[in-house]
């Protein structure tokens, strides 16, 4: 959920890298985020998902990701890939709700890539990044859900949204 719920703390680098080298799975699937397909063909909850096999990553179709002219889906692709990396790998986010461990280190994945896509250091490029991003993931999040993905991962999502989301998987 890039920015899903708009905790946008950011985990530390350290216990990142601390992972890849602890979980080996973990760090070939994360240097292969860069190749991971991104889709924006459906409306995706929170802005942003996964499919259940961590294949491609879905960018709702409700969220304008350029921001100062750059494309930054790659950003959200990084926080929802890093989340679900961290969840099948690592044992980080299994209890999505109350472990926000898994949520904070994907959002440092996603701050770093977005940083590094405006070309700006990371605490300025996460700032402008954010400004963008956040209220669209908002507004988002007050749509009525429809025309999710098939293979969306459920796992970060509340039972009753859970719900609207399996009625709405075409």
């Amino acid at each position: 959920m890039a920015s899903g719920d708009i905790d946008d703390q950011l985990g530390s680098e350290v216990e990142l890298n601390r992972l890849m080298t602890q979980f080996p799975d973990f760090a070939r699937y994360y240097d292969q985020i860069e190749d991971i397909p991104i889709s924006t063909a459906f409306h995706i909850p929170y802005g942003a998902g996964i499919a259940e096999l961590g294949t491609h990553v879905y960018v709702s179709s409700d969220i304008n990701p350029v921001v100062l002219g750059v494309d930054c889906s790659r950003a959200l692709a990084y926080h929802e890939a890093t989340e679900w990396a961290l969840r099948k790998f690592a044992g980080i986010g299994v209890d999505y709700a109350h472990d926000p461990a898994g949520h904070r280190l994907a959002n440092r994945a996603e701050a770093m890539c977005a940083a590094r896509l405006l070309d700006k250091p990371l605490a300025e490029g996460w700032r402008i990044y954010s400004r963008y991003i956040d209220p669209q993931v908002r507004y988002d999040e007050s749509e009525p859900v429809r025309d999710c993905p098939p293979d969306l991962a459920l796992y970060p999502y509340p039972e009753e949204l859970r719900a609207k989301i399996r009625a709405a998987q075409s």
